[in-house]
């Protein structure tokens, strides 16, 4: 019977693999659910990286420079039969990893282990054979922005830093998730990007990382704020090459606030027109720091998302209508149930919804999975009181 074959990159599920093996369904369960499996005398691992398996445990594998380091099942030891196949280099191993779980996974190629840790659970570092993949697709992103007339410069550890005239990129070194990243100015045309072939984890807007000098910085969590951007992956070739499409052929900075904001021409903008729309802008900016996705529906998709203040706009003195905490990053459909007083919020953040809303209403907008309301201040406290108390339509 002929071994496993299959091209670089390619994206395959558990049965895509079985299918190709001609595994026969009586055969399909067991092991091949697990974290690695042995068929027809050759190894298939299946690798979690930055996210949990199937059976729940969330080990931590990584790439380190061309290399996967990869932990097997929880109680292994070098001592171990199936453990002294897989490393003994006498059976093929095939490894596929991906980023997210329920995901079809990506070929890496052909292993070789060349670093074995005896300890419990037991930890393989895995390289690739050339011609079978490039297990770590920094260098394919590389070459694709030295072809479009980027600068690329000596890799630092972490990040490499990629350059053409105003435009900045980051290429993660220590990670083979989501290794592009561009610039947090473009959170604007998220949609766009993605449209065009880029995929995102789904879990967060921003990748944090220090050595991105060129990016700006935020407060993440740390004693001191932190250069962030956005992060991407991508599926095939062609995928990235489109994505560069849009990266190189449009501003890298929206002149506008987006969706919900005029453009401005500059010349016949006057002061007090020019201030409110900055502090407008600052003011969404802030909510999308701080929320990062509407958290209500957990959207994240800026264009979708509205900043929306607690004590409306026409109420409120100007340093109210500026102040982070009279707001609420809120998707579009729950922004309008909110500004028409039609739901709210108690003391604890859980929502309330008014009698005038029908029950096949609310499970239209899909309000059974809608969640309480967190990072309550004192101050937004304050503000969803005047909230309910003035505008809620109970």
């Amino acid at each position: 019977m002929a071994g496993f074959s299959a091209r670089k990159g390619d994206l395959l599920t558990r049965s895509d693999i079985q299918d190709r093996l001609g595994v026969p369904s009586d055969r399909r369960g067991g092991d091949w659910s697990t974290g690695y499996t042995r068929y027809e005398n050759e190894f298939f691992v299946f690798a979690n990286v930055d996210a949990a398996g199937r059976t729940g445990h969330d080990y931590e594998n990584c790439w380190e420079n061309d290399g996967l380091i990869w932990f097997a099942k929880t109680r292994t030891s070098l001592q171990q039969q199936q453990i002294k196949d897989l490393i003994s280099g006498v059976y093929p191993v095939h490894v596929f990893y991906r980023s997210g779980d329920r995901q079809p996974f990506v070929y890496a190629g052909r292993a070789t282990p060349v670093d074995i840790r005896d300890q419990t659970p037991v930890r393989v570092t895995w390289t690739f054979q050339k011609g079978s993949t490039v297990a770590n697709p920094k260098d394919e992103i590389a070459g694709a922005l030295v072809d479009r007339g980027f600068h690329v410069e000596q890799s630092t550890k972490q990040t490499q830093r990629a350059s053409k005239g105003p435009l900045v990129v980051y290429i993660k070194q220590m990670s083979g998730s989501y290794p592009l990243v561009i610039s947090p100015e473009w959170k604007e045309r998220l949609s766009d990007l993605i449209k065009a072939g880029g995929e995102r984890p789904a879990n967060r807007l921003f990748y944090h990382n220090a050595t991105m000098r060129s990016f700006p910085i935020r407060s993440h969590g740390g004693e001191q704020p932190i250069q962030h951007g956005i992060d991407f992956e991508f599926s095939s070739r062609k995928a990235l090459d489109d994505f560069l499409d849009v990266l190189t052929g449009t501003p890298a900075v929206p002149t506008t606030e987006g969706p919900i904001g005029p453009t401005v021409d500059p010349e016949t903008e006057t002061e007090a027109t020019r201030a409110i729309r900055l502090g407008q802008q600052k003011f969404r900016d802030d909510l999308i720091e701080e929320f990062e996705r509407c958290p209500i529906s957990g959207i994240d998709m800026p264009e979708l998302l509205r900043a929306s203040h607690i004590k409306p706009w026409s109420h409120s003195s100007n340093k109210e209508r500026i102040d982070g905490n009279n707001g609420i990053l809120l998707a579009v459909h729950i922004d309008i149930l909110f500004d028409k007083g039609l739901m709210t919020f108690d003391g604890d953040g859980k929502i309330i919804f008014s009698s005038k809303l029908s029950a096949i209403t609310l499970q239209t907008l899909g309000a059974g999975s809608f969640k309480p309301l967190g990072k309550l201040t004192p101050e937004r406290l304050s503000y969803l009181e005047y909230h309910r108390g003035t505008l809620f339509k109970s």
